[in-house]
């Protein structure tokens, strides 16, 4: 017999005594701190996450419209309202943009012959210049836009003339494929200073690079000290904020719960001179080719005594519920005894030992009474029936146990095996409806391809997926069945991505790896846990071929790397390109190949 979960009949009671007292009693008060807890951490949670959209909003409402005037610009200068060589109608519109938007600090058109024409702001006044000699930095500027096919965040870079450390943007021109230049502007991090949330006592914003530099923090409101065009920003050790400058520091409890980032929300407490403050932030990367860390910190005692008492309601709640169960424990004992010689004395006739077993005395209660009286009765009839039964055939108990799988045994088979590239920054972005919504989605495009040359899917592994061909059925051309999955598969995918497209969403770009060759097959595993699985040498090399997609293929949109195993089989080395021989597996050398052109990616736009 299957082994079951078995209780203490002493501790059914106790617990079964108590659960009703609980249930009667403290189930209301626990339903209601739980709901209390549950809310209270939500709405800290939710505070603490609007805390840091309002500055990462602060952030988009300052560099967003120089980004917003820098392309009118570009259009107007690419659509010919604005003769790029007429340096009087380029500075008076210029002008007119800089007034428009107090954020941008400067904006200039950097002709493709490196002449300038630029408008910068004072804190007084508004000025223009043309120039006619090559900036230090324009050939740089010119190209970084020339590479961009839009808009693109740059360098944080110090300008002297404007004494101050600048966010620039490029925003290339071009009428039809002529190169015309590129409209620069340019925001200052005194000005994206002012823009964060001010500080209340309690709470400071910040920005930061990956690399511990400062690009805003109220103490920059009027201009970093100590800049210069080698070292535009200043490190939180120079910034003398004594907070921030250990935010990295060993993480003590958090208040609102330590988070991972799934979400894309970041939490942490650390203790500097005494007091304890949660930084709370996100990592975006939309201003430049690093990511910044955006957010601030707070003093975790504006949450205490939120916290503190929830506290006390649990202390209360908790004595309640001790109270219930020492009560459950005085009732039980007035029928424990009973109960135990009775589950005694059903242990021993159970292992046959009827001798040992001496009649049950009576018991208070009714109902263990009569089943006390009931177990002596049948100890006498089991007595009696021992004398003409051998107590060998009423002890012995057939247990037969048979397996319908299939034994291991190796096989010639073809693998594929496929992964989604940057599906981590994709899982970060998404919230976890969503990217288990769109997994569904892939895996249902990838399952339908499969399933239709008599594939079988051995299993997902985060978003890759592993299938194959040769078993169990045995299919003579299993290596042709896998290469015609693999290319459905990518048109499936670029069908796909051609919907996202649509929808101004990011294409979708997968790796896939095919080789062909023997593995063992069968039922593999514990006794309690089988799986109808592959293992050997065939399966890693067919994802380590899918791994050579990074190298050979980087920016295709699907790119299928096989072995010349797999091609020879099925017939189509001939519509394969030869990318040399590969060391992947260890063992030496095999010839790689990929089965259809990499279509590049047209469009990298966030979606």
């Amino acid at each position: 017999m299957a082994n079951r979960l078995r209780l203490s009949i002493s501790a059914t009671l106790i617990l079964g005594f108590g659960a009703l007292v609980v249930i009667a009693v403290g189930a209301a008060l626990l339903i209601t701190l739980g709901a209390a807890q549950v809310n209270t951490r939500e709405l800290l949670r939710t505070t603490a996450r609007q805390h840091v959209d309002s500055v990462v909003a602060a952030v988009a409402a300052s560099l967003m419209p120089a980004r917003s005037q820098a392309e009118f610009l570009a259009e107007l200068i690419a659509a010919d309202e604005i003769d790029p060589s007429d340096d009087g109608r380029l500075k008076t519109v210029l002008l007119g943009a800089l007034a428009a938007a107090p954020q941008v600090s400067g904006v200039a058109f950097i002709r493709a012959d490196l002449t300038t024409v630029r408008a910068t702001r004072t804190d007084t006044s508004f000025d223009s210049r043309i120039s006619r000699a090559p900036r230090p930095d324009a050939r740089e500027v010119l190209a970084a836009a020339r590479e961009s096919q839009g808009p693109r965040w740059g360098r944080i870079v110090y300008l002297s003339e404007l004494g101050d450390t600048q966010i620039t943007l490029l925003v290339p021109v071009r009428r039809g494929t002529r190169f015309l230049g590129a409209v620069v502007s340019v925001v200052s991090i005194a000005n994206l200073s002012r823009s964060l949330p001010r500080p209340d006592g309690n709470s400071v914003a910040f920005i930061l690079t990956a690399d511990e530099r400062v690009v805003a923090h109220p103490a920059l409101v009027g201009g970093p000290r100590g800049v210069s065009p080698e070292k535009p920003l200043l490190k939180l050790t120079e910034l003398g904020d004594p907070v921030l400058e250990r935010i990295w520091s060993p993480p003590e409890r958090d208040a609102f719960r330590r988070s991972s980032g799934d979400d894309g929300f970041f939490t942490h407490v650390v203790e500097v001179a005494g007091e304890q403050y949660a930084f709370l932030y996100r990592r975006i990367a939309d201003y430049g080719d690093t990511a910044w860390i955006v957010g601030a910190y707070v003093k975790s005692s504006v949450a205490l005594p939120v916290i503190e008492r929830l506290r006390w309601a649990a202390l209360a709640t908790s004595g309640i519920l001790l109270a219930s169960v020492l009560l459950s424990i005085l009732l039980s004992r007035a029928i424990l005894r009973p109960v135990r010689e009775l589950a005694g004395g059903a242990a021993a006739v159970s292992r046959l030992e009827f001798e040992a077993v001496a009649p049950l005395k009576g018991a208070m209660f009714r109902e263990l009474d009569a089943a006390m009286s009931a177990f002596n009765a049948m100890l006498g009839g089991l007595r009696l029936f021992a004398t003409y039964v051998p107590r060998s055939l009423v002890g012995r108990l057939m247990t037969l146990q048979g397996s319908s799988g299939l034994r291991p045994e190796e096989r010639e088979v073809t693998v594929l095996f496929t992964d989604i590239v940057g599906f981590t920054g994709m899982s970060r972005r998404l919230t976890p409806l969503r990217l288990a919504a769109f997994l569904n989605r892939h895996f249902a495009l990838l399952g339908s391809a499969i399933e239709a040359e008599g594939g079988t899917i051995d299993k997902y592994i985060g978003d890759s997926v592993m299938a194959f061909w040769g078993a169990p059925d045995r299919q003579p051309d299993h290596a042709l069945r896998g290469c015609r999955a693999a290319l459905a598969i990518a048109q499936a995918v670029q069908a796909d991505n051609a919907r996202r497209a649509k929808k101004g969403r990011a294409p979708i770009r997968l790796r896939i790896g095919l080789h062909s060759g023997p593995a063992i097959v069968g039922n593999i595993g514990a006794p309690g846990r089988i799986n109808y699985t592959l293992v050997g040498d065939t399966v890693n090399l067919a994802q380590r071929l899918e791994q050579l997609g990074k190298r050979h293929a980087p920016g295709a949109e699907v790119v299928i790397i096989a072995s010349r195993a797999v091609l020879e089989s099925a017939g189509m080395l001939e519509k394969a390109r030869a990318l040399g021989a590969q060391d992947v597996s260890g063992g030496g050398p095999i010839e790689v190949f990929e089965l259809a052109p990499a279509r590049p990616l047209l469009s990298e736009a966030v979606g």
